[in-house]
């Protein structure tokens, strides 16, 4: 991860997810449609870490790596629940 190492890396990797599933949080079906496309997430304890990813507790690089797909995919692909959410917020 760009040479940085220990801490450095931990809170880069917590920062990153946190505004990474910001992006897509404006809908709280985000969980659900994160925990089906990534089924490892589909847990109590998988929840537990999705809370702590977006709210920047969290420095799990699965996550981080899960949290990129999953934004792109949403980008891509406007799931309804996702588009509903931005016009809800557009009114």
């Amino acid at each position: 991860m760009n040479g940085y190492i220990g801490k450095q890396a931990k809170k880069i990797r917590s920062e990153t997810i946190k505004s990474l599933l910001a992006e897509v949080r404006i809908s709280r079906k985000w969980k659900k449609a994160f925990a089906e496309k990534f089924p490892e997430f589909n847990s109590i304890e998988g929840s537990s870490i999705l809370s702590a990813g977006a709210g920047g507790r969290s420095h799990d690089p699965r996550l981080l790596e899960c949290s990129e797909e999953f934004v792109k995919w949403v980008k891509e692909t406007k799931p309804e629940w996702y588009v509903e959410a931005l016009n809800k917020s557009n009114e």
